[in-house]
């Protein structure tokens, strides 16, 4: 017995039984690599889970450890959600191992796995607030990036943990989890240095996402850690006596600080480690060289010193370097990196550049660029012949840095050459180019009536060449026609399109290239008699709320050129339009005298919130119509004045003040500092850099100062800029919040100075000019300067003489008038120079040439000279300008144009002088005149241009205040008057538009109004074009031997999962910062607003006010509530007294038509609304001939004792609110009395209540006051007034405010997808808030559809023809529209059921868009979301399915297409995509597949057109195949490998495999090596690739490997109950419009070809039929596909019955009874039931009796109380919390709101929403409500664009609403945020979400309740 345990003992030991084991191992890897090698994932997976159920039993870590990662990767490609399932594993895993070394490991690999997906999604991550004080979420997609960052450290601490057992295990021991590399072997493959290495790659991931240290000099936490990793391992190996493994390490560590400290500044906190800058780097390497000097692997320290060498530019220190090394350690096995070093540095280098065109004997530049070469030859050869040959010698550069020398180079005689250039070091090969010598300079223009000019001139004299032949040339090269010039060099023709090159010869010169032309136009676009009617639309302001009334004026004109008239007495139609762009009120009027009507719409009260517009005849005006609240006051800041620059402190000042003119005191004011970097103008970064707190003084002051830091990033770069902005934020006494922002930019000048100089200046009288000084916020800054000109010694101003020839002071930004007619004419330089504060100097230049109207000759050496003196022409002041030039022989042509016409065209032969020009204005000119001169001299083309135009009467009218007050008291009656006069001071005869609006709405929204007439002066331009000549490069490629280096080859685990899968946080919405006050409306949803209608009957309900003591001051409680409910009449509301304020109107007056009286006087009286605000007037006048003007004033309404109250936009029954109020006291004395609260019944006029409070308040002050109460449900609305009085001052106001139940009226939905001939129960116990007793109201729905497959027919295209003239559209409308044609008819049945349809009338149910239906159960209806065009569309597409049916038509609109196809199609068979492009064989691959489809799905062979088309198509495509086959030839003799075929390649097999198209014989080579490559694709990524690969293989009879394509494409898909088969990792590439659908159909296609796959398909069609579920299909092609898929193969969907039978309670439903809501064909059924036996059931049975799925749902609409409702979702997720945001270390944070959370007034409160999708929806909306004691942040509604999604936000008085278009399948996280504005206990509401394409998909939050303190 004994001996058997021996030997088994011995054996063990030996390890002879653990091999017998891997032997089995082996056998099972080498399985998986084939399963790998034949692409089967679900094979690879099976096999890994036994090799680690196998490794589990033994006991064998790194064969589990190897398995489970491999499984990992594998299930990651399958479904990139398993990764969060198997990282969960591997964290359960680390749990529960007894095994130190395994826990050490897996840490490691979690780390990797954190890091990676935090990477992956850096981007999302940083657009989300940090959130502390929370358990991270289960699910990491809703992590922010502090959560990752601290799991990376954890777990990498972790894992280092025990260093001990680290340095001491071997990796050997991980064999095949490990996989070795040989460097290891410098640390005996330890652990430690593995697991450190990862740890530090694992940390570098995550360093970037551990913001806000670099600014604060904190030093951050990862590099800390990397530090210490790096530290431990250098002592670990010092220790260890490891010399190599420590030099790694070091060199690894030194090259990490200084990549990381690069940009750091030397401000250090305390205790950090020394800074590495580069000298430290270098002195570092030093040490490290000089202490291992004997060790070989001190090679690398001189491969880095190399390096560093080289990038610094200092190439001979290197080579020494590389010497050193190669002489010390010849044996090193890495020395050839310092042997290939040292070849790179000794490489010759040569690349020039020479003109690829000269003139006879012309000297041209060759610019030569070289290093380590002596010389090159040039050689010039004609027709193979050598005709010329020149060396040149080059010095070569000592520092083995590339030099540049400039050459010159003597053309030969006319003729075409090649230019040859040889290294004097042979190259690979030499470079070599065409070179063209020709007298030819050769320009075109367009002129008027589409004539071309060409003319023929000489380059170098610029004189015409005559009698030239010009050939006109089509794309292709084909000669088109010849011309030939007249004396002039000059030839006109007519323009024809086809023209595309031209080349001019006479001669021996024949050796011009070819030169593009193009049309370019003769630019004239006008015609000058037309009249065009306008409209000018006025509102009386840019902002309203829903249900308010607009004002608006328009005036409609005519207007001819310069002149317009009013249209009196005409009709017009004015138009309303809401956000949706529908019309939604409209009214007829006539136009008076002056051409003005005046109207007014209501707005509704309902409604999508966001831009309305307004129309009339060609006017249309925008509105904005929000849910807005006015704010009472406004923080603005002083203008930043004097110099400062970066580095400074500034102080930034500002002031509070209420709209109404008092100084808000002693407020606190929190600000924080943004700083935003502007890189080249461009914007690079934003941070902030500070935040704090300040306190107002008693006159509303503060002061926050602010360090102009700069970036440590972008250190001493003067291309950069920063703006600092500074956000201000207030909460008045009241709880209202506020805030502003100011901007200051800066940079490292501190003051900018300009100065006015044009570059050509008249001397010959006195001139005005000005020095502008500014500092860089563009504020003007008073400093006095001097300024000196210089004479230039030549036009470059290259050099100044010594002396200035004047000097002279100025003060800045003041005009200095400046006299220089004794200077002599010439180039001058002005400096101009001034101190900024700090003494430092700013300097200016500026460039002149003076000149004096005498000169004869230019005064400077120029080709041309150009000044224009008057260039606004009439009758009194004709035009003046001067053309010359310096030149000699010049031949200039000059061409004038007015309209149309070309006036004059001649010729100016010029030598060295100056011609003026005077062109008195002439009728005909029309708006005016365009004059063009052109000359060439040696080479280059010189124009100038004058545009002439006429002078315009100025139109504006002068209004002026005569009588006008700016202090008003509320409710004043007030008159003002004014005068118009017209442009000559005339009393203007004018009608004028007087209105006044709350100057308080600015903040919120501010549109300037448009009033103006635009005059156009429409002048023609003409220049002339010329052929672009360039340059020819010369490169060069020398044979360098480079030795092969092995790498650094660490050992590393085997695999890493979590990476490459590309798993994204699908587009997380960032911080949507949802501005917005919102819009709410009242259906039956609680939760919503509407405008107050007072007088509605049904106000029953009241609240009761909790009388609660008010801590400020004593207080007097009068209670009213038991007397009013005892007593049937009650107390009635006393009388209103004289102070109190009910008229609050946001718009004082809106006059539209005042007329002046004899002396152009306008008066008019008003009475002013009551608020105590600013208010904007605005007044706009204009003439019968539509001269006008505009006025501006601001006036404010206050008292000397004011109240100001801050009421909520609604309350909430349940709710312990308090409503707050200011007093302010103007009066100059203390007041003190009491506040008197009343709350009443607004119906009745009862009293509910009645509160009192004492105050006192010393002169020039403001206090607060608050009342409480808890809100009842008596009513619904309350009247509350608010009165302060002190026995002389009282003021008070009067308001309503909503009252919101506090029961929510809710649905939850249950969907129930079933599958064919099958029973399902699905339990009702989760809806009714779970069946809760509070759950009232009941009311069950049921809604069901018994065969689906018609919703895919109803979306079948039927396209109009295209409008764009494009081949692509005009290819999809033909192919959908007859596929689809084919479908409807191929099935007698379709038509039956559509005329069955129509005979119904087209019921509601039949043909409305699934956004129409259910209205009654979604949680907003369609009306109030942006989604009403969409609806209509696709009902329009449904209506217009019937047309499919009408054979004619459909043949008609194909020969159309196929008309216009043909005249698309080029000559060579190419497609181009538009007329005249060149052809694309993209274009031309996609219009040959859809027609050899067309031809395989309908089986019609393609005849007539269609055929002739698709055989052109052919002969490109073949031509196109074999030509990439010639270029693989080529490439495969120079060694390059390819691996399969390209794609273009692949659909041109698949067009031959399904069209049977014959290879021609040219092709077969080609064909047949293509086809062998097709099998190389089994292991491509794309299931289309694979698709196409089998039907291709399938079609040549290579039945094997097609199998194999799909026994890989069926291991891709994956199965679910619901959805049948799909492929998970493709849920969101393009969405549905584009690859996704194609790709799947090209897949069941495939699987159906080949045969044998039906249950697959048919599982497949499933999951096509559910998409069509939850999304609009809207993609033509794609649709027509995939409902060709759908009912064209397998079953036939369409012949079940859709049979169901529906059973809860004692209820039996069934389909195909013939019953009154049944749609026949779809087996449409929809019942409601409110009787208890059914809402109270717990379970509903579907039967599904015939083949085919079916789908429907039960919806449960209940009321129930907020606080009662429980979080609710599936498919569709919504989770609500709420966070407050806290300042730390100057980055925002988000802590969670608990029960302990203190919140107070103004406080910043974060909504996040986290949104789950578990497959893509179209059209989902999500109503978030908010409590009453939330403001939110910003209230203007419209689209939104975050992370790739885009979304629209309405924002209501008690919501915001969110809609998105579409959701992809994932996780969003949506972030917006409130103020609180008032104390008390409150419900914050719900969000809920459901997808309005499919409304059984909803979900809703539960409520959270928040306690404010006061």
């Amino acid at each position: 017995m004994k001996v058997k345990q021996i030997c088994m003992m011995v054996l063990l030991w030996l390890g002879v039984i653990p091999a017998v084991q891997a032997q089995t191992f082996d056998k099972l890897w080498k399985e998986v690599e084939q399963a790998e090698k034949k692409s089967l994932p679900k094979k690879v997976i099976k096999l890994t889970d036994e090799i680690y159920q196998k490794g589990e039993k033994e006991k064998n870590s790194p064969q589990m450890l190897k398995a489970y990662t491999c499984r990992m990767k594998y299930r990651e490609i399958l479904n990139p959600d398993s990764l969060y399932a198997g990282l969960k594993g591997l964290e359960q895993w680390v749990k529960q191992t007894d095994q130190p070394m395994d826990r050490a490991i897996l840490h490691s690999l979690i780390a990797g796995i954190y890091a990676n997906y935090a990477a992956n999604n850096q981007w999302q991550l940083r657009q989300r607030t940090e959130i502390v004080g929370q358990m991270p979420s289960a699910d990491i997609r809703e992590w922010t990036a502090n959560m990752f960052v601290e799991k990376v450290r954890t777990n990498v601490k972790e894992a280092l943990a025990d260093s001990v057992l680290l340095l001491k295990t071997s990796s050997r021991d991980y064999i095949p989890f490990v996989e070795l590399g040989k460097t290891s072997e410098y640390y005996h493959h330890d652990f430690y240095h593995l697991l450190a290495s990862r740890g530090i790659d694992a940390l570098l991931q995550v360093e970037k996402l551990s913001g806000g240290y670099a600014e604060t000099n904190a030093v951050n936490p990862v590099k800390q850690d990397i530090i210490a990793i790096y530290e431990n391992m250098l002592s670990a190996y010092k220790a260890a006596g490891l010399k190599e493994g420590y030099v790694l390490t070091a060199l690894n560590y030194m090259e990490w600080r200084r990549g990381a400290e690069r940009y750091i500044r030397p401000l250090q906190a305390k205790g950090a480690a020394s800074i590495l800058t580069d000298d430290t780097y270098l002195k570092a390497l030093n040490t490290l060289k000089s202490k291992y000097a004997s060790e070989p692997i001190c090679a690398e320290v001189y491969l880095a010193q190399a390096r560093y060498a080289i990038e610094k530019q200092q190439q001979v220190n290197a080579l020494q370097l590389c010497d050193e090394a190669i002489r010390l350690y010849p044996e090193y096995d890495r020395i050839n990196a310092l042997k290939n070093l040292r070849e790179e540095i000794l490489a010759p280098y040569l690349n020039v550049y020479a003109a690829d065109q000269a003139f006879p004997n012309e000297e041209i530049e060759l610019r030569a660029s070289h290093k380590n070469l002596d010389g090159f030859t040039v050689r010039i050869y004609q027709a193979k012949k050598l005709i010329k040959e020149q060396h040149y010698s080059v010095i070569r550069p000592e520092d083995y840095r590339t030099q540049d020398t400039v050459f010159t180079f003597k053309a030969p005689e006319l003729g075409a050459y090649i230019m040859r250039i040889i290294p004097d070091i042979r190259a690979k090969r030499d470079s070599e180019s065409k070179f063209d010598v020709t007298r030819f300079k050769v320009l075109t223009c367009r002129l008027p009536e589409k004539q071309y000019q060409v003319v023929t001139l000489d380059g170098q004299t610029g004189h015409p060449i005559s009698n030239a032949k010009v050939t006109m040339y089509s794309n292709d090269e084909k000669v088109l026609q010849e011309f030939t010039t007249d004396k002039d060099g000059k030839v006109v023709f007519p323009w024809k399109s086809e023209y595309r090159y031209l080349k001019a010869s006479k001669g021996m010169d024949t050796a011009m290239p070819k030169q593009g032309i193009y049309a370019g136009s003769y630019g004239y676009y006008g015609d000058e008699d037309k009249v065009a009617e306008n409209m000018t639309l006025l509102t009386d302001r840019s902002l309203y709320r829903p249900g308010q009334t607009v004002y608006v004026k328009g005036i409609a004109y005519s207007q001819k050129s310069d002149t317009a008239n009013v249209l009196p007495n005409k009709e017009y139609t004015v138009t309303l339009l809401d956000a949706n762009n529908q019309e939604v009120g409209q009214k007829s009027v006539r136009t008076n005298e002056f051409g003005s009507f005046a109207t007014d719409f209501a707005l509704p009260s309902a409604c999508l919130n966001g831009m309305f517009s307004l129309k009339a005849g060609r006017g249309r005006t925008s509105i904005r119509v929000e849910d807005y609240k006015r704010p009472t006051f406004d923080i603005t800041f002083e203008k930043q004045q004097g110099s400062y620059k970066l580095g400074d402190e500034v102080q930034v000042k500002g002031k509070i003040e209420s709209y109404s003119g008092v100084l808000l005191q002693d407020l606190p004011v929190k600000y924080k500092v943004m700083r935003s970097t502007y890189s080249l103008w461009r914007f690079a970064e934003s941070v902030q850099i500070a935040s704090g707190e300040v306190t107002a003084n008693e006159n509303g002051e503060f002061t926050i100062p602010v360090r102009l830091q700069e970036s440590d990033s972008y250190k001493n770069d003067d291309k950069v800029y920063y703006r600092y902005s500074i956000e201000a934020i207030v909460t008045n006494v009241a709880g209202e919040t506020q805030s502003s922002t100011d901007v200051i930019s800066a940079g490292n000048r501190s003051l900018v100075l300009q100065v006015e100089l044009h570059d050509k200046t008249c001397k010959d009288k006195p001139f005005d000019t000005m020095f502008n000084v500014q500092n860089l916020n563009g504020h003007p800054v008073e400093v006095k300067g001097n300024y000196y000109l210089y004479p230039a010694k030549d036009q470059d101003f290259k050099q100044l003489e010594e002396k200035p020839v004047l000097t002279g002071t100025f003060t800045s930004n003041e005009e200095i008038t400046l006299d220089w007619k004794n200077l002599p004419s010439g180039p001058y330089m002005l400096k101009a120079s001034v101190k900024d504060n700090q003494g430092k100097e700013v300097t200016a230049d500026t460039n002149t040439i003076l000149f004096s109207i005498e000169d004869k000759r230019p005064p400077v050496e120029t080709t041309v000279w150009f000044y224009g003196e008057n260039m606004e022409f009439d009758a009194t002041h004709p035009a003046v300008f001067c053309f010359g030039t310096s030149k000699k022989d010049a031949y200039v042509m000059m061409n004038v144009f007015s309209g149309d016409k070309l006036l004059e065209s001649k010729t100016l032969n010029l030598s060295d002088t100056i011609v003026r020009f005077e062109y008195p204005y002439q009728e005909s000119y029309g708006d005016g005149v365009f004059v063009n001169f052109c000359m060439v001299r040696d080479g280059q083309v010189y124009q100038e241009h004058a545009r002439l135009t006429r002078r315009v009467p100025d139109k504006t009218l002068t209004m002026k205040w005569e009588v006008f007050r700016d202090k008003l008291r509320p409710g004043q009656k007030e008159e003002w008057k004014l005068t118009i006069k017209t442009p000559q001071g005339q009393a203007a005869n004018a009608e004028m538009l007087a209105t006044m609006y709350d100057a308080s709405l600015d903040k919120i929204w501010n549109r300037q109004q448009n009033f103006q007439v635009f005059y156009s002066q429409i002048v023609p331009y003409s220049n002339w074009m010329s052929g672009y000549s360039g340059n020819n490069s010369f490169n060069y490629w020398w044979n360098t031997k480079s030795l092969k280096v092995p790498g650094l080859a660490y050992d590393r685990f085997v695999m890493q999962p979590g990476y490459g899968v590309g798993i994204a946080l699908e587009g997380k919405l960032a911080g949507v910062m949802v501005r917005g006050y919102g819009s709410t409306r009242k259906t039956t949803l609680t939760g919503s607003v509407s405008a107050m209608d007072v007088s509605a009957p049904k106000m029953k309900s009241a609240m009761a006010a909790d009388a609660v003591n008010n801590v400020e001051s004593q207080s007097e409680l009068v209670s009213m509530e038991e007397k009013a409910d005892e007593s049937s009449d009650g107390e009635t509301l006393p009388e209103a007294p004289a102070d109190l304020r009910t008229n609050l109107a946001e718009t004082a007056f809106f006059y539209p038509q005042l007329r002046t009286n004899e002396q152009g006087e306008i008066s008019f009286s008003f009475t002013m609304p009551e608020s105590l605000t600013r208010w904007n007037f605005r007044g706009y006048s204009h003439t019968k001939g539509m001269l006008m003007g505009t006025l501006d004033g601001e006036a404010t309404t206050s008292k000397e004792f004011m109240l100001t109250p801050n009421l909520p936009r609604f309350v909430r029954v349940g709710d312990k609110t308090s409503l707050t109020a200011s007093i302010s006291n103007m009066t100059g004395k203390p007041q003190a009395g009491t506040v008197t609260l009343i709350l009443f019944d607004p119906m009745t006029e009862k009293v509910i209540s009645t509160q009192k409070q004492k105050f006192s308040l010393v002169a020039g002050k403001t206090m607060g006051v608050s009342f409480q109460f808890t809100v009842s449900d008596k009513y619904e609305i309350l009247g509350c007034r608010m009165i302060a009085d002190s026995g002389t001052f009282s003021d008070g106001e009067q308001q309503l405010l909503p009252v919101l139940s506090n029961k929510e009226h809710l649905v939850e939905t249950l969907p129930m997808p079933v599958r064919g001939e099958e029973t399902r129960t699905f339990s009702l116990a989760r809806l009714f808030n779970q069946q809760s007793k509070t759950a009232t109201d009941r009311k069950l729905t049921v809604e069901f559809t018994g065969n689906p497959a018609w919703y895919a027919i109803q979306a079948l295209p039927s396209l109009s023809l295209p409008t764009s003239n494009n081949a692509i559209s005009w290819a999809t409308a033909y192919y959908a529209n007859t596929l689809a044609s084919f479908i409807m008819n191929s099935q007698p049945k379709i038509k039956a059921v559509f005329e069955s349809w129509k005979l119904q009338g087209g019921t509601k149910e039949t043909f409305l868009s699934n956004l129409q239906k259910n209205q009654e159960v979604k949680n907003i209806i369609l009306s109030e979301s942006p989604w009403v065009l969409e609806a209509q569309t696709e009902e329009q597409q449904k209506e217009r399915i019937a047309t499919l049916f009408d054979l004619n038509n459909i043949r008609s609109n194909n020969i159309a297409a196929l008309t216009r196809l043909q005249e698309l199609q080029n000559a060579n068979g190419a497609w181009s995509w538009y007329k005249g492009m060149t052809g694309s064989r993209y274009v031309t691959a996609y219009i040959a597949e859809l027609n050899a489809r067309l031809a395989m799905l309908t089986g019609e062979k393609l005849t007539g057109t269609a055929l002739s088309l698709q055989q052109n198509a052919f002969t490109y495509l073949h031509q196109s195949a074999l030509d990439e086959y010639k270029e693989i030839l080529k490439a495969q003799k120079e060694g390059v490998k390819f691996t399969g075929v390209s794609g273009s390649i692949l659909q041109y097999l698949y067009l031959i495999a399904i069209s049977g198209e014959q290879v021609p014989a040219a092709n077969k080579a080609a064909y047949t090596y293509y086809l062998s490559k097709v099998g190389e694709l089994l292991t491509s990524p794309s299931m289309d690739t694979k698709a196409i690969a089998a039907i291709v293989l399938d079609k040549a009879g290579r039945k094997k490997e097609a199998q194999e394509f799909v026994a890989s494409l069926k291991e891709f898909l994956t199965k679910t109950d619901e959805q049948g088969m799909f492929f998970a990792f493709n849920e969101n590439p393009y969405t549905w419009g584009g690859m996704q659908m194609q790709a799947y159909v090209d897949v069941m296609e495939a699987l159906e070809a080949i045969g044998g796959n039906s249950d697959t398909v048919e599982e497949m069609k499933l999951w096509l039929l559910k998409q069509k579920q939850t999304q609009q299909w809207n993609s033509p092609v794609a649709t027509a596909d995939a409902v060709f898929a759908l009912l064209m193969k397998g079953a036939n969907l369409l012949d079940n019955q859709g049979d169901v039978r529906i059973v809860i309670a004692n209820e039996v439903l069934e389909t195909v009874a013939p019953s009154k809501t049944t749609v026949p064909g779809l087996g449409y059924i929809k019942r409601s039931f409110t009787q208890k036996s059914v809402v109270d059931a717990r379970k509903i049975e579907v039967e599904k009796r015939n083949p085919g799925i079916a789908w429907g749902a039960v919806y449960a609409e209940f009321e129930s109380p907020i606080n009662d409702v429980k979080q609710q979702g599936g498919e569709l997720n919504v989770e609500k919390q709420l966070y407050v945001e806290r300042m730390v270390n100057n980055a925002p944070q988000l802590q969670p709101i608990t029960a302990k959370t203190v919140l107070k007034v103004g406080d910043k409160v974060v909504s996040r929403l986290s949104i789950r999708v578990d497959r893509s929806m179209d059209f989902v909306q999500l109503k978030d409500q908010r409590g009453a004691c939330f403001e939110p942040i910003g209230s203007i509604s419209g689209y939104r664009w975050n992370n790739g999604l885009g979304y629209y936000v309405d924002v209501k008085d008690a919501s915001t609403n969110f809609f998105f278009d579409h959701l992809g399948k994932g996780v969003y996280v949506l972030e917006y945020s409130y103020r609180v504005s008032r104390a008390g206990i409150y419900e914050t509401g719900l969000a809920t979400m459901q997808c309005a394409y499919a409304p059984e998909y909803a979900s809703h939050s539960a409520s959270i309740t928040v306690d404010i303190k006061e």
